[in-house]
């Protein structure tokens, strides 16, 4: 009996176009776990959508930076939705860094190959209204070929980059060569 009592309920719920329903039919219908867990996930979407926002404007300003050097492009990752496209495509972890992005700490920008397809992460720290280099990751975080690392070096110098002449990211492999 009470299955059907619940389910009745339920059915009006739906049948009433899904309108708010008083709390305590919820709480009898649902449950206090369940609603809880369905109002923190409204309340976590919403605060993605902000940091969504937020970080487009973090990135829009350095918008100007996206170029083409030796057959290899260089473009700002523009999105929340596109920097996370970025960490499963290439198997890393450049998602972990959106609370930086959000806050203007970083950058992270695509580099890709245009005829050959390879491609890599670039992280760019901004401090103090500089950009500076921390990183090139290919994929699973693999050393980039020497072709892309010289146009890299282009482009950290074009864009007046500093950079750190001992990083490993930025010196080929022996196998890169």
């Amino acid at each position: 009996m009470r299955s059907m009592v619940i389910g009745l309920i339920f059915l009006s719920f739906i049948s009433a176009g899904c309108q708010t329903v008083n709390n305590t039919i919820m709480e009898k219908v649902f449950g206090y776990e369940k609603r809880q867990l369905l109002k923190n996930a409204v309340e976590n979407l919403s605060k993605d959508q902000k940091k969504a926002q937020f970080y487009q404007k973090a990135v829009q300003e350095l918008g100007a930076i996206n170029t083409v050097i030796d057959d290899i492009s260089f473009h700002i990752v523009p999105t929340l939705e596109d920097l996370n496209k970025e960490g499963m495509t290439m198997s890393h972890c450049v998602y972990t860094y959106l609370d930086r992005v959000v806050n203007k700490d970083y950058i992270p920008v695509h580099v890709q190959h245009v005829i050959s397809n390879e491609r890599a992460t670039l992280g760019l720290y901004r401090r103090n209204g500089q950009l500076e280099f921390d990183q090139l990751k290919g994929y699973r975080n693999s050393r980039a070929t020497r072709e892309m690392i010289e146009a890299v070096l282009e482009f950290l110098e074009i864009n007046k980059i500093k950079s750190s002449k001992s990083n490993n990211d930025l010196t080929p492999s022996s196998s890169n060569i």
